[in-house]
């Protein structure tokens, strides 16, 4: 897994704003799972989790989103992983057993957020928000609660929804927040000193041979 430093200043911004803060899950940056920065890395309890950008599964339900990428080690997070997400980008998750709870990221926040994971509105450059459904907070198998971050495009600004709710239609506006493992050995890039290292050995191993 190679992962690459935030892509804009926003993104950036989120892990920066508040360096007083040592939240318990850490935004690690970004990586590629079927073209570049569509996955958001954030390392939970010692371990890289890789989250799926939402719009790779908008509008298309929770099923459906499995069928596509559960071979690829995909599975549907749940609201403990959704509340390590958002304190990687420096708010609080917040719910309330079916209702509307109001979350309260700032708008540095919540656009390093929307850019990290997908603006889903069906009309760019109208609306920029992330909406996105997860496993329900209470184990209810089958339901499904969601959340829009945005920066004023969803009513309240930004919520999390406790309900059986299924991601599929509503415009096409809703993705399904899918999360990972990261391989711990999958294409790490090697440090800047190691092809010199490397040269070094094989040149000792020549030596021997000539000796």
């Amino acid at each position: 897994m190679f992962i690459r430093p935030a892509r804009t200043a926003a993104f950036a911004a989120a892990c920066l704003l508040f360096p007083g803060l040592a939240p318990a899950a850490t935004l690690l940056g970004e990586a590629a799972y079927l073209s570049p920065g569509d996955l958001t890395v954030v390392e939970i309890g010692g371990t890289a989790m890789e989250f799926l950008d939402l719009t790779l599964t908008q509008g298309i339900g929770v099923a459906a989103s499995l069928a596509a990428h559960g071979g690829a080690g995909f599975t549907l997070a749940d609201a403990a992983q959704v509340a390590e997400l958002m304190d990687a980008f420096g708010f609080a998750y917040a719910q309330s057993p079916g209702a509307v709870q109001e979350i309260f990221p700032t708008s540095v926040q919540a656009a390093a957020f929307i850019d990290a994971l997908g603006n889903t509105t069906p009309t760019p450059g109208t609306n920029y928000y992330a909406l996105g459904a997860f496993a329900d907070p209470a184990g209810i198998d089958g339901a499904h609660s969601y959340f829009c971050v945005s920066q004023g495009d969803c009513g309240p600004t930004s919520f999390v929804y406790d309900r059986d709710y299924e991601p599929v239609g509503w415009a096409g506006n809703v993705g399904v927040v899918l999360v990972r493992e990261a391989s711990a050995a999958a294409d790490v890039p090697l440090p800047a000193a190691a092809p010199l290292m490397l040269l070094g050995l094989g040149a000792l191993g020549l030596l021997r041979r000539k000796g």
